[in-house]
């Protein structure tokens, strides 16, 4: 493996920092669309939506739980 950069490294290296994806606003989001898909599946009575939303929900709670503040 070579140890000098290349054009692409220093090109990427120099772009702006990633957006936070275990931010306040993204953990929210996903639990707003968890919740709004299993309360739509279960007015509907479609398991699709309803497992959906669950599973988007639980996704939503692992965001929760492994955010860390900083210290």
């Amino acid at each position: 493996m070579s140890t000098h950069t290349t054009a692409l490294d220093r090109v990427v290296s120099s772009g702006p920092a990633p957006l936070p994806l275990n931010s306040r606003r993204v953990r929210l989001a996903i639990d707003l669309i968890g919740v709004s898909v299993l309360l739509l599946g279960l007015v509907t009575g479609v398991f699709v939506l309803v497992f959906g939303g669950g599973v988007i929900a639980a996704a939503g709670a692992c965001l929760h739980a492994a955010h860390r503040r900083p210290a």
